[in-house]
């Protein structure tokens, strides 16, 4: 008796088990979730390229990232000639100062 129980138990147990794993499959980071995120990439990269199509060198200039985001940045040459958008240099961030402790207090 309760050598089927369980069992009945454990058939039951995998039951839930197996489908929640599945549903996890269709995470972001699937294979099937690539082609939308790789066609917002392209776009942008076709962005930036036009956006320095009249341009030289050095100039400024502005492109939407994938997320929406208004990048600012300079033409760059790449390849070929060609100028592309690259976003300017993000500010390195500064280090804290280390905090030195305050002095022990005595008592006279």
């Amino acid at each position: 008796m309760k050598l089927t129980i369980l069992i009945s138990a454990t058939i039951l147990a995998l039951s839930v088990i197996v489908p929640v794993t599945r549903a996890d499959d269709a995470s972001p980071a699937s294979p099937a979730a690539t082609p939308d995120i790789q066609a917002k990439l392209q776009a942008v990269t076709k962005e930036r390229f036009s956006v320095c199509a009249d341009k030289k060198a050095g100039d400024p200039c502005t492109f939407n990232s994938a997320r929406g985001d208004s990048i600012e940045g300079a033409c760059q040459k790449v390849r070929h000639g060609k100028l592309i958008c690259a976003r300017n240099a993000r500010p390195k961030k500064q280090a804290t100062p280390k905090r030195t402790p305050a002095p022990a207090k005595s008592g006279a």
